[in-house]
């Protein structure tokens, strides 16, 4: 585990964080992800002990060393370089473990303009499912597609709104569309 690394996960508990364990983080201006993991089981079924999950993300690589002159003020001694920030972030919040607890995007605390919607979006292409849902529920306007993904479909949110340009082009073909089956069926 000698070297530098850019993002690091971190585990601590809340009797050994200060009080003011958030404004650390915050202070530090790193973009991270934090949750407390109250709900985990072991295996007999027994509860575990809370903890909290912590995914920082350097802009630069950091050593272990320097990672730890910040994360020892939350009272954590386990610290190890994420590997894979995507899957990080997802385990965050147990999102491809469904035999855990499911913590949910929405609980991830965002730090420094970490974005978990992003980070935790599952990878690969939902188009096909939202533009199916968009024609099953007739939807014409781009901002009923939003407001849905973020009431109901958090994990369809990062595609949707990356992709407005073509997302807005494809509702506006639907309004056209409407607008001449309704001329036609008046006309008739």
């Amino acid at each position: 585990m000698v070297g530098r690394y850019r993002s690091f996960v971190a585990v601590f508990y809340p009797e050994s964080a200060p009080e003011n364990f958030l404004d650390l983080i915050g202070g530090w201006n790193v973009p991270a992800l934090l949750v407390l993991h109250d709900k985990d089981k072991l295996p007999d079924g027994e509860d575990k002990k809370s903890h909290y999950h912590l995914l920082l993300m350097f802009g630069g690589k950091k050593s272990l060393n320097q990672v730890h002159e910040l994360v020892d003020q939350l009272g954590s001694k386990r610290v190890q370089p994420a590997y894979d920030v995507r899957g990080s972030a997802r385990y965050l919040a147990h999102l491809d473990d469904p035999d855990k607890y499911q913590y949910g995007i929405e609980a991830l605390e965002s730090f420094a303009g970490a974005s978990a919607l992003e980070l935790a979006a599952p990878v690969g292409d939902p188009s096909p499912e939202i533009i199916a849902w968009v024609r099953d529920q007739g939807i014409v306007e781009y901002s009923k597609l939003i407001d849905y993904c973020l009431d109901e479909r958090l994990d369809w949110y990062g595609w949707a709104s990356s992709h407005s340009i073509f997302l807005c082009h494809y509702l506006q073909s639907c309004r056209g569309w409407k607008r001449e089956c309704s001329e036609v069926s008046a006309a008739e």
